[in-house]
């Protein structure tokens, strides 16, 4: 169960900084 928590906080981290990135990249040109 903890690990499965954990896991999916990783996605979700993982997936908040991906759009920051399409987002800057968006932005740029």
């Amino acid at each position: 169960m903890l690990i499965d928590i954990h896991h999916l906080r990783v996605q979700f981290e993982q997936n908040r900084q991906i759009k920051q990135v399409v987002k800057g990249c968006q932005s740029t040109s």
